[in-house]
């Protein structure tokens, strides 16, 4: 294999990459978004939604690729963010996310789930 081959092997293995990890696209709250979620949460307000996706940018893919929200069930997410915190704090010996970022994570995801459902 020449120089060339391998240079163009090269550019095609990272934008292979680059388009595999960028492939997960992270949804954000729109006001037909926080109307629909707050028949789920009679608190949850645009402001909120757009905190709980802040939070899930901020804590979420620290320890593993985002995740497509629509992968999992309102059920499944209600499972998983505690899980996941947990998992965070013990990684890192003490609490990574509090309770107020957890409950805003959580109202994210289970309210951006099921947006095209």
């Amino acid at each position: 294999m020449n120089i060339k081959s391998s240079q163009f092997c090269l550019v095609a293995l990272a934008l292979l990459i680059f388009v595999a990890c960028s492939s997960v696209n992270i949804p954000i709250p729109t006001q037909a978004d926080a109307e629909r979620g707050a028949r789920l949460f009679a608190d949850l307000t645009l402001e909120s939604l757009n905190q709980g996706k802040a939070d899930h940018d901020r804590y979420c893919n620290t320890c593993h690729n985002y995740k497509p929200l629509e992968k999992y069930t309102t059920e499944q997410w209600e499972k998983i963010v505690p899980k996941m915190a947990s998992k965070a704090a013990k990684k890192a010996g003490r609490e990574v996310i509090d309770a107020v970022a957890q409950e805003s994570i959580r109202k994210y995801v289970v309210t951006m789930c099921d947006i095209d459902k």
